[in-house]
């Protein structure tokens, strides 16, 4: 089991791995460009498809927005997720359908 799946399964493993920080590194630049973005500008979605693969296009999620990796981020239809959200997904977050966030 390599140190990435090891994170997933919630056992020990090494953080810096090669890996784990590559794609830790992904997400921390792509959550970088989406700090200048609003849901309404032109290149958003396609932005946070990439960090979040899936994200269904009824969902949204809404700039500033800080995770470790977004593909560990698993969203149902019509979610909203309001500005200065926060998601670790070292593990598997799943949000289901019809769901709101406020700060």
């Amino acid at each position: 089991m390599t140190e990435f799946e090891k994170m997933r399964h919630e056992e020990f493993y090494d953080f810096t791995n090669e890996e784990g920080l590559a794609s830790y590194n992904r997400a921390k630049h792509i959550c970088a460009k989406l700090q200048t973005m609003t849901t309404e500008d032109k290149d958003y979605r396609s932005i946070i498809e990439d960090l979040i693969p899936g994200i269904p296009k009824s969902s949204t999620v809404a700039p500033p927005f800080y995770c470790d990796h977004g593909h560990g981020i698993k969203l149902g239809e019509n979610v909203f997720i309001n500005y200065n959200g926060t998601m670790l997904d070292g593990g598997i977050i799943t949000i289901g359908s019809n769901t709101q966030d406020s700060p």
